[in-house]
């Protein structure tokens, strides 16, 4: 999967921006205070109504600030990264931080393999305890094929890192998948250039209770849209497919008794079951045992949600 270089190196920083008046310049400063700087930063306002596109064009003149509807934020960051004129496209949240290395050590990590693309990293919450991997320099990487995408959505949205020329290939985020056109993007992405995540925890991530991914009937809609178009060209069987589609089913079902809604719990359980038992029960023992067993190890010590396939480990 050779990649061409049609930009000069460097990173564009692009951050979609809507009613983030509290947070948008510590956002903005985390990038100010990174141990190796990019080369541009571009602010989309996404037709905030508050102080929001004031508080960047007064503090980070620097910055080129676009203004544009209220779109949606895949709109948001295409308007963005289609700006850049550098090599690689970082993307952050107007709500979320970096740690000071983060670019650093991405693009340290870039230079791992030829065809390398998409370099992600962990995220904390904001008010997490320094220490672990937090702010580190990662030592490991993790090489990711499409069928661990497909499990998961690994990447929070400010932890990427991707070339600018793959973005033009898969033509960006698809504004029609609202809560999942990240993950819809990283998987497209593997069909372009090599992808992998590093072991550090470089950003800080603010979970919002209103965010598009917490609609669970908007992301369940959204989910199933994204998985009928990106199964059939994954090249597993029919069998595997069904399997995916179910794990991912029960997977939004344990979400809802997380969140002690045990009627819609329980009505989500079977109806999937009910759909394809096979498919259901192979997914079961499969993808959602492990994923509840793993999910109580990292009480202990940090590791991947699903296991990734092997050989995945890469020294940094």
């Amino acid at each position: 999967m050779p990649a061409s270089h049609p930009r000069t190196g460097g990173v564009t920083v692009v951050m979609p921006v809507c009613g983030n008046e509290d947070t948008v310049l510590q956002a903005l400063r985390s990038v100010e205070r990174q141990t190796r700087p990019p080369e541009a930063v571009v602010v989309v306002d996404d037709g905030s109504k508050d102080r929001s596109a004031d508080l960047v064009a007064e503090h980070f003149p620097a910055a080129r600030l676009i203004r544009q509807e209220n779109s949606g934020p895949a709109a948001a960051r295409n308007t963005g990264w289609r700006l850049a004129e550098k090599e690689w496209v970082a993307f952050l949240d107007a709500d979320d931080t970096w740690e000071p290395a983060k670019l650093e050590s991405q693009l340290r990590a870039s230079h791992l393999l030829p065809t390398l693309g998409l370099v992600a990293c962990n995220w904390v919450p904001p008010g997490a305890a320094p220490g672990g991997t937090t702010g580190s320099r990662p030592k490991v990487a993790y090489r990711l094929r499409a069928l661990d995408l497909l499990l998961l959505n690994r990447f929070q949205t400010s932890t990427v890192l991707v070339r600018t020329d793959v973005l033009e290939k898969t033509g960006g985020f698809d504004p029609a998948l609202d809560g999942t056109e990240d993950w819809d993007l990283w998987l497209r992405c593997t069909r372009q250039c090599d992808v992998v995540n590093l072991e550090a925890a470089l950003v800080r991530y603010r979970d919002s209770p209103n965010s598009y991914s917490k609609d669970g009937e908007r992301y369940r809609a959204s989910m199933r849209r994204m998985l009928a178009r990106e199964l059939p060209t994954s090249g597993l069987s029919d069998m595997r497919q069904a399997e995916i589609r179910a794990w991912h089913e029960l997977r939004l079902a344990v979400a809802l008794l997380l969140r002690r809604r045990h009627g819609p719990a329980r009505a989500a359980f079977a109806e999937t079951f009910r759909s394809d038992p096979a498919a259901t029960l192979a997914a079961t023992g499969r993808y959602l045992v492990p994923f509840l067993l793993r999910r109580k190890l990292r009480r202990i010590r940090p590791v991947q949600p699903l296991r990734l396939g092997r050989g995945a480990t890469l020294e940094l």
